[in-house]
């Protein structure tokens, strides 16, 4: 018990404050440095997820500003006319085609998936030279009433002729769209597919 109640020396001294001071040091490291940089790590880690996940936000966000503007200048030069508008149509091809030297128009199938209705047609046309077919492709393409123009070929008329010199054979595919909107259900009216 004489060892307890002895006075330290000034070295033991200098060597216990020292030993406690790495204990403290010790201590204040693994339970407050090391947990305030795991904190700081994975906050680091957070922030980075959350900006990547801004960026692809931000992207998508462009993206959809982009369609829509794409949409509404879309919407600005063509509309959908209400079933049954093939008059109106066949009027626009021949009015289009007025210019050509011979033309065959033929519609070819209908189609009906909910309001929306598919018209397709295929035509073929003699233009006068590769400027004029493109011109009318062109038109078709433009039209007020909304027209999608799938495959088409272009030939010369003559075997020794270039294709951008003299007259031009052209053979294409599309359809114009409808609505039922405001639509008079007939007989040539195709069964929706949605409800199919």
């Amino acid at each position: 018990m004489k060892l307890l109640t002895r006075d330290f020396s000034t070295r033991e001294k200098v060597l216990l404050v020292i030993l406690l001071v790495v204990i403290i040091s010790a201590a204040y490291y693994l339970f407050v440095w090391t947990t305030v940089d795991d904190q700081i790590t994975s906050i680091q880690s957070q922030n980075q997820s959350m900006e990547t996940q801004l960026m692809i936000a931000t992207a998508k966000v462009e993206k959809l500003q982009g369609m829509s503007a794409e949409m509404e200048n879309d919407l600005i030069r063509s509309y959908m006319p209400s079933y049954n508008a093939s008059k109106e149509e066949l009027d626009f091809l021949h009015g289009t085609l007025a210019a050509t030297e011979d033309y065959l128009i033929n519609f070819t199938y209908l189609t009906r998936n909910g309001d929306q209705i598919k018209r397709g047609f295929s035509l073929q046309f003699t233009a006068r030279s590769y400027a004029q077919a493109k011109e009318i492709i062109g038109a078709l393409e433009d039209s007020e009433i909304r027209c999608l123009i799938g495959d088409y070929n272009i030939n010369p008329t003559q075997k020794d002729y270039h294709l951008l010199e003299g007259k031009v054979k052209v053979v294409l595919e599309g359809c114009f769209y409808e609505t039922m909107y405001d639509g008079v259900v007939d007989k040539e009216l195709p069964k929706d597919s949605e409800q199919q």
